[in-house]
C-alpha cells in the first residue's frame, strides 16, 4: 500500500463545503480508495470535465463553483435496528 492514511470519517467543515472545487470519493477500503484516487488523478490530468464525468458511476464526484444547495451524506445501515 502507498504511504499515507485513510482520513477518519467525519462531517466536512463548512469551509470545505464552500470551496470552489470539491471532490467526493466513495470507498469501502484503503485499497479501493487508492485505486479510485489513481483513476481520479489520471482523469484530472486530462484537463477536461468529459474525462472525469464517467467516473460518477464508480463513486467519484467532482463539483466546482458555488454549491447549488445543501449537501447530505448517507451512511446506510449505520445505527439502524429492527
Amino acid at each position: 500500500m502507498k504511504e499515507g492514511v485513510v482520513p477518519p470519517t467525519a462531517v466536512p467543515a463548512p469551509a470545505v463545503l464552500s470551496a470552489p472545487e470539491r471532490l467526493v470519493i466513495d470507498f469501502g477500503s484503503p485499497e479501493e480508495l487508492l485505486e479510485k484516487l489513481a483513476k481520479t488523478r489520471k482523469a484530472l490530468e486530462a484537463g477536461t470535465q468529459k474525462a472525469i464525468a464517467p467516473l460518477a458511476s464508480q463513486g467519484i464526484f467532482r463539483g466546482s463553483g458555488p454549491a447549488a444547495g445543501k449537501v447530505a451524506f448517507l451512511f446506510p445501515a449505520r445505527g439502524a435496528s429492527t
